[in-house]
């Protein structure tokens, strides 16, 4: 990620906050991708076990508590989406 650079009047050159917050917006993205595909992983293991009546009631619990952390990293990776893309608008002037 690019180094804030003072523009010798004490400002943040805008390149490099608009290189910043897309590189953080590029995080995100990959980060909910990666969330998405455990949530999907978790869910595909559980539908293959019980196809196969593998499932108790321990697993089916444990995958309550799975769905319940990634949906919670879901919702947050939106949040800090939704707060980098107002931040580039900001940026950007568009807001």
């Amino acid at each position: 990620m690019p180094t804030p650079q003072d523009d010798g009047n004490g400002r943040v050159t805008m390149a490099v906050l608009n290189a910043n917050v897309l590189h953080l917006a590029r995080e995100v993205r990959d980060l909910k991708e990666t969330v998405c595909a455990d949530l999907n992983d978790k869910e595909k293991r559980l539908r293959d076990a019980e196809k196969w009546g593998e499932t108790s009631k321990e697993r089916w619990r444990q995958h309550e508590e799975d769905h319940k952390t990634l949906s919670v990293k879901n919702w947050a990776l939106d949040i800090v989406g939704s707060v980098a893309a107002f931040v580039g608008a900001s940026l950007l002037g568009k807001t």
